[in-house]
């Protein structure tokens, strides 16, 4: 295992040299820059920790060299880190990204969800454990089995472990029957009624809300993601397309770039077949000017994606009206033209 380690730790020593050499400078200034740090800190970290090992053998408290052995302990948890390299891939792998995206954004619904059901628990608990301990009460004045009172010790003698049952058959670590039968032997046929409601309330109406809750929050956090997903790679598609650097983008800019790859995956993205590019800038320029700017680009290219909003519906309707009056007036002026110039061929003749 040590090997491994010097292995790992020379290759990315390695690794990190090549890219230093590489980028120069701009290895601590370009686009994400700070993950460049990062790995300088980890692999930093992670040289120090074989050095210290060298020298501080693991099965030797002491050496002649004065370092701390708690130092050493602390570089070696500081390996953790590194599992954080791994978030660099979410940027490359989208159904992780969204899987990821998606069970952070359910943590609120989950502290609601914990809170309610806890706030049920708390109520159920508190009736079951009032109702237990009135039936010792009462045993105290009449032969009861005890047995019995020893079971309903266990399950219900205290409010804590009440909750903590009831808890376990919402969550299908305890069978419910085995709750419900001592109190219909030793107390009440009716309790396991009372028992009844509480799973058919928190199994069948609580745990289906909660499902589709969380399913409703993943689905729109996902779908949020993707948005957000969309116009980075679009910021990133227009700035390769502006060849010069002027904010803008022309045709010739846009097909001598029809078959680089990243091109490709944009009008797979957005759907639209790349044999149509031409028909697709033509209709992002929307003031003709031949050149598209960032905007009408990143608003062009969204509104392509999925269907119809009803905005965009509402807008088409207001177009259409107005289109409709300004024929509607040119109808009535060529009406005019022409009705008045029937009235004047008799006076000419």
């Amino acid at each position: 295992a040590m090997e491994l380690e010097v292995a790992f730790s020379i290759v990315f020593l390695v690794e990190l040299i090549v890219r230093m050499v590489a980028f120069y400078k701009a290895f601590f200034t370009m686009a994400g820059c700070g993950w460049n740090v990062f790995d300088l800190i980890v692999v930093t970290v992670q040289l120090a920790e074989e050095i210290f090992l060298a020298i501080v053998p693991e099965d030797e408290g002491q050496t002649s060299f004065p370092v701390p052995i708690t130092l050493v302990r602390m570089l070696r948890i500081l390996r953790l880190v590194r599992i954080v390299r791994v978030v660099r891939l979410l940027k490359y792998m989208q159904e992780l990204r969204t899987i990821v995206v998606s069970t952070m954004a359910s943590m609120k619904p989950l502290m609601s969800t914990v809170a309610l059901l806890a706030l049920i628990v708390y109520i159920v608990g508190c009736y079951f454990t009032q109702v237990t301990l009135t039936h010792r009460v009462d045993c105290q004045n009449r032969n009861c089995d005890a047995e019995g009172l020893v079971e309903l010790d266990t399950l219900y003698g205290s409010l804590g472990t009440t909750s903590l049952h009831l808890f376990q058959v919402v969550t299908g670590g305890m069978d419910w029957k085995d709750l419900s039968e001592p109190l219909a032997t030793q107390i009440s046929p009716w309790l396991p009624v009372v028992f009844s409601l509480y799973v058919m309330f928190t199994s069948v109406a609580l745990m289906n809300i909660v499902t589709g809750v969380f399913v409703e929050t993943a689905l729109q956090r996902g779908r949020e993601d993707k948005d957000v997903y969309m116009i980075n790679t679009l910021r990133e598609v227009f700035k390769r397309l502006d060849q010069n650097q002027n904010g803008l983008i022309t045709w010739n800019e846009l097909s001598s770039h029809l078959r680089e790859p990243y091109v490709v995956s944009f009008f797979k993205d957005i759907d639209i077949d790349i044999s149509e590019a031409s028909g697709l800038f033509h209709l992002l320029d929307r003031d003709g000017s031949g050149v598209l700017d960032a905007d009408e680009f990143l608003t062009g290219c969204l509104r392509l994606r999925g269907p119809a909003k009803a905005l965009d519906q509402q807008l088409i309707m207001r177009e259409l009206a107005e289109q409709r009056r300004i024929v509607g007036r040119l109808a009535a002026q060529a009406e005019d033209t022409f009705f008045g110039a029937e009235d004047v061929k008799p006076c000419l003749s």
